[in-house]
């Protein structure tokens, strides 16, 4: 009974709003001008739709090529539950803002500067701590709009430009929503489609910058 009230904890994940392009840009333009985490965390949140905790853990070891598409592969990843270990292919624009090339430097561990904290069971907590900072520099203190924003702006993106829940659930780790998903339709294996569905999202200001640097 001393344990955190459930319904409260519903409400305050339900709670975090997406991003608008205003806000995106204003948020990207601090975070764009550091390096390591602090810069790729949020391209890779922004397009892929996964969570922090996932990308902070990432090695050089999951970027492989599957069905001739290159892809993140959280198989060996500590993840919340069994269908959040997926395949997620790599958007257009994070391959041409050069991940290929970070992976390539990297001697294991994507982020290095990221400590595991066995205390919380995650590599995330002090990055999360600081793009919470650079989010609140950017846009003003609002609890709503945090880190974790990020993955809502893909989603809502993602339905945006009309692609099927399905493969929104499949590139994000969400529960398929039914039987036939699960079982019938198994969308996570059909990563040619999820390449063509991820790189139907666009954001202007990421095109922006690529074209400046």
């Amino acid at each position: 009974g001393l344990g955190p009230d459930r319904a409260t904890i519903t409400d305050a994940r339900r709670s975090y709003q997406r991003f608008d392009l205003d806000q995106l840009a204003r948020v990207f333009a601090r975070t764009e001008r550091e390096s390591g985490a602090v810069l790729w965390l949020p391209r890779l949140l922004l397009l892929t739709g996964a969570r922090l905790e996932e990308m902070a853990q990432l090695r050089a070891s999951w970027f492989v090529r599957r069905d001739g598409v290159e892809v993140i592969d959280l198989h060996e990843a500590r993840v919340k539950s069994a269908h959040n270990r997926r395949l997620i292919p790599l958007h257009r624009d994070l391959l041409e803002l050069g991940i290929l090339d970070l992976v390539k430097r990297a001697d294991d561990r994507i982020f290095p500067e990221l400590k595991y904290r066995a205390s919380a069971e995650r590599w995330s907590g002090a990055i999360s701590s600081k793009l919470n900072r650079e989010i609140d520099a950017a846009l003003g203190a609002n609890r709503r709009l945090t880190v974790h924003s990020l993955r809502k702006t893909f989603e809502h993106a993602a339905y945006v430009v009309g692609i099927p829940k399905p493969s929104i659930n499949a590139i994000t780790g969400h529960k398929p929503a039914d039987v036939s998903e699960e079982h019938y339709l198994m969308l996570q294996d059909d990563v040619p489609l999820l390449k063509k569905h991820i790189d139907q999202i666009t954001f202007p200001f990421l095109v922006q910058e690529r074209v400046a640097a």
